[in-house]
């Protein structure tokens, strides 16, 4: 939801005498724009074309490996599977071609702003809990909330199995988001599997948190951030009003999934790939990794993104986490 458009002018850019702005309260989600277009965009006697058909792109579920660059440090690049298409690098480019083509014919392009009113950013922490025992989550949890920062953390079941957060602990637990990773750390390969270790999953989760007051699952985030086809539709059903997968999206604007039939109601909330973990396996030093928060904080900021961090309980560098909280404050 990043351009407003007069409902008259949307389907047809060409030949139209101007882009009408209609205040802060209507909106347009982007996929409905570009429904409407295939492999160029005209405005007046201009056109602008593509090498891709703009309608299929959110159709894209294939995953490849990249490379992430935000600092020199590190004896290799750190690298993640993610989707093949950088849908917001798609978006980028569709946006500043139609700020382009107006700007020919001396029209304007006006974009809301990507955070919410009275903010001047927008900062996401998610946590995905993987290995973590109780201990370890608990140990997490405090250093977080001694630097007062939320987060949204998505539970691996299986070192939680047979425990529980007590009532004395709960406070602790209050004030942060509660999501379902997995019941089993492996990827969702079969639709009857998924459906199965989702629904068990989700039951599961609602036990281990139980002393929590009004705690309820929002979300979803698959392992290995691996999103199968299937996989948006089995997780609306069950009730998650959004996901987070960097196999169907990264470094992007929140989206609504769509299908190939019609649009979930489901969102994918994208995130960064690349966690403090990824450069330790790249063997970045605490200095090398918090210059690459740092650098790539700027970058999300000069794009007008959320700065969205995932990262893990686990630290093999004990020193790095209170400097990269440090960091978060800032947003």
């Amino acid at each position: 939801t990043m351009q407003s458009w007069s409902t008259s002018t949307l389907p047809f850019l060409s030949g139209v005498d101007g882009v009408d702005w209609i205040g802060p309260r209507i909106q347009f989600d982007i996929h409905s724009i570009w429904s409407h277009f295939n492999e160029s965009l005209c405005f007046k006697d201009r056109t602008l074309y593509w090498g891709f058909i703009l309608a299929e792109i959110f159709h894209n579920q294939k995953v490849t490996s990249k490379a992430f660059f935000f600092s020199t440090q590190g004896n290799r690049l750190p690298h993640e599977e993610v989707s093949s298409l950088s849908k917001g690098e798609i978006i980028i480019l569709f946006r500043e071609s139609l700020r382009y083509l107006l700007s020919q014919s001396n029209q304007n392009l006006y974009t809301y702003p990507t955070q919410p009113q009275g903010y001047g950013g927008v900062f996401l922490w998610k946590v995905d809990t993987d290995g973590a025992d109780l201990e370890a989550l608990t140990q997490y949890l405090k250093l977080l909330n001694q630097y007062q920062i939320r987060g949204s953390f998505f539970l691996d079941l299986e070192p939680l199995k047979g425990q529980q957060i007590s009532e004395m602990a709960a406070p602790l637990f209050q004030g942060h988001e509660w999501n379902l990773h997995c019941l089993e750390h492996r990827a969702y390969e079969l639709e009857k599997n998924s459906v199965n270790d989702l629904k068990n999953g989700h039951k599961s989760a609602l036990s281990f948190l139980k002393n929590i007051d009004g705690v309820h699952l929002q979300a979803s985030s698959a392992p290995y951030g691996v999103h199968p086809p299937f996989l948006s539709q089995i997780q609306e059903d069950l009730g998650f009003c959004y996901a987070s997968e960097f196999g169907w999206a990264y470094q992007s604007w929140p989206l609504q999934v769509q299908a190939k039939q019609a649009s979930l109601h489901q969102w994918q909330v994208p995130f960064h790939p690349i966690c403090p973990q990824s450069l330790d396996a790249a063997h970045y030093n605490t200095q090398s990794k918090i210059s690459y928060f740092k650098k790539l904080a700027q970058v999300q900021i000069s794009l007008g993104l959320p700065v969205a961090w995932y990262d893990h309980p686990s630290h093999k560098d004990p020193h790095f986490l209170p400097h990269l909280l440090e960091l978060a404050q800032a947003f």
